[in-house]
């Protein structure tokens, strides 16, 4: 109902209307405040925490959608969070979600669950694998899981039930306005985004309906939208999330702004039913719904852990992580919202490709308090390499050609061939620099820091070659003779070394590599 009630914001913005001599939005503040204490507005709705979650496909959320789980071609569902050692006041053994016979399961994002009780997942419907979990909470069961990770490797895991505690859950919407620039060199973005944070309070409705008592009339759709500001709002007798960007750098704090937006609704039964808001029909009354979100719009520059060792052909990801900073309650990323698909599809990145979005939920092992979760949105991105091959390698190869080419210099005369030689090389220490602004002090090689190293080799053989030649008094023939192996063999050995370190890159690193070309393993 509430997910429902939710998406009535957006969908009925031509109803909006105010009640006849009320001020509806400093009534509910005064009704909020006033019984505030006995409806315990100031603590979130509680909730019975599941045991499990599994990653939904992110493309799926949406307003016109019901959430599909993510499946592997084999149609298995993926596992994203295992709740963390609920409080069991009956069994006391409860040791990270896993009983105390069994080792704890460490979560890969990658891990699908083959069966559940028996049941594989390949052959159940998202209604079915629902089904069966909620058939084993009812009847008090373990859940018992055979988990499968990227290496085929089969893990069973028993999730014993418990009586759990009630607690909150905290959902957030993100959309990602825009992104101003990715700096490689440091791993960060700076990001333009929007959050939102539907709050969920007990018995909220009562407080609409008194509200909408004081209205004359009585047969009316009211759709009624107030909105705060948070010095407005800060006074306010009622929970208030604390959510925060978990790997922020820096915020522009005159950027950031932070309001309550507040829609009640008054539907007729017979309306609501008839437009499928409810399954029932109680003649002469009303249906009220309410709709609290907490709307923060922030500038702030992001922290990534990039990984440059497939540089100029890798891709990254963007991280957006967020935690309740209460350290309490589970974080879950809110169903109902275009936001996730909207940030992805209009962002603009001129040197970067994005290809998809993913989110997933984290424990956070440095936090305490029972369930303390980050919920992690992820864009995936690749380089765009095209600049790096046409503008950087390419001029780099036509150096070495030149630098070659003094193969084709008679081999007496020794300064001219050193000069050239000696004057390409140079030409390609630039090329070092060129780089080196682009990225960090890494400790490690990357792809283009090895063929610039293997440039850098073959660009001296010439000059040793012709130091060689010169010195040693090789007969002019003989020296014709090596000059015209090195003119065939250089390029051909210059070509392998660079596929050859490529090819490397692309089974050691397939994680990091563009995705045309992971797919070649």
């Amino acid at each position: 109902m509430k997910k429902i009630i939710f998406i009535l914001i957006f969908s009925f913005n031509s109803y909006l209307n105010s009640l006849e001599g009320v001020d509806e939005c400093s009534e509910f503040i005064k009704l909020v405040n006033s019984e505030s204490e006995i409806n315990y507005f100031s603590y979130p709705d509680e909730y019975e925490l599941p045991r499990l979650f599994f990653t939904n496909e992110p493309t799926s959320y949406g307003y016109d959608s019901e959430p599909v789980y993510k499946r592997d071609k084999s149609n298995r569902v993926f596992i994203n969070y295992i709740n963390d050692c609920w409080e069991s006041f009956n069994k006391g053994n409860c040791v990270d979600g896993v009983s105390d016979n069994q080792q704890t399961y460490e979560i890969n994002s990658r891990d699908v669950v083959v069966s559940i009780n028996g049941f594989l997942t390949e052959e159940m419907s998202d209604d079915d694998i629902d089904g069966v979990i909620s058939i084993a909470h009812q009847n008090k069961k373990d859940l018992n899981l055979t988990i499968m990770d990227l290496s085929n490797n089969i893990k069973d895991v028993t999730l014993e039930y418990a009586q759990t505690f009630d607690d909150f859950l905290v959902p957030i919407g993100f959309e990602i306005k825009n992104i101003e620039k990715i700096d490689s060199a440091t791993s960060t973005y700076k990001t333009r985004y929007e959050q939102r944070i539907p709050i969920f309070l007990q018995d909220m409705e009562r407080i609409i309906e008194k509200i909408f008592n004081k209205s004359s009339d009585k047969e009316s759709i009211y759709v009624l939208d107030c909105q705060y500001t948070d010095e407005e709002f800060m006074d306010v007798k009622i929970w208030k999330p604390k959510v925060a960007p978990k790997n922020i750098v820096s915020s522009e704090g005159d950027s950031n702004f932070i309001d309550y937006r507040l829609v009640m609704e008054r539907w007729p039964s017979q309306v609501a039913f008839e437009e499928g808001f409810v399954d029932f029909i109680n003649e002469g009354k009303f249906i009220y719904f309410y709709s609290l979100q907490q709307v923060t719009d922030s500038i702030a520059t992001f922290k990534g852990s990039f990984d440059y060792r497939s540089f100029p052909l890798d891709r990254q990801t963007l991280r957006f992580d967020f935690q309740n900073r209460d350290q309490r309650g589970l974080m879950y990323f809110y169903e109902y919202t275009d936001g996730y698909k909207n940030g992805f599809n209009n962002l603009e990145l001129y040197e970067w490709k994005k290809t998809n979005f993913e989110m997933d939920l984290i424990r956070d092992q440095a936090m305490t308090g029972g369930n303390a979760v980050i919920a992690s949105y992820q864009i995936n991105i690749e380089r765009n390499y095209v600049y790096f091959i046409t503008k950087i390698y390419l001029p780099i190869v036509i150096i070495l050609l030149l630098a070659l080419s003094v193969m084709w210099i008679n081999p007496k005369e020794l300064e001219s061939r050193l000069t050239l030689s000696v004057v390409c090389f140079l030409a390609l220490i630039t090329y070092t620099f060129i780089i080196d602004k682009d990225l960090p002090k890494l400790p490690y090689l990357t792809v283009m820091d090895q063929i610039i190293l293997i440039s850098y080799v073959f660009a001296a053989i010439p000059s040793l070659e012709s130091i060689y030649v010169n010195r040693f008094g090789v007969a002019n023939e003989k020296a014709e003779l090596i000059d015209s192996k090195y003119r065939k063999y250089l390029p051909l050995l210059y070509i392998f070394f660079t596929l050859l370190i490529i090819f490397l890159s692309i089974n050691f690193n397939n994680d990091n590599i563009i995705e045309a070309l992971s797919f070649t393993t």
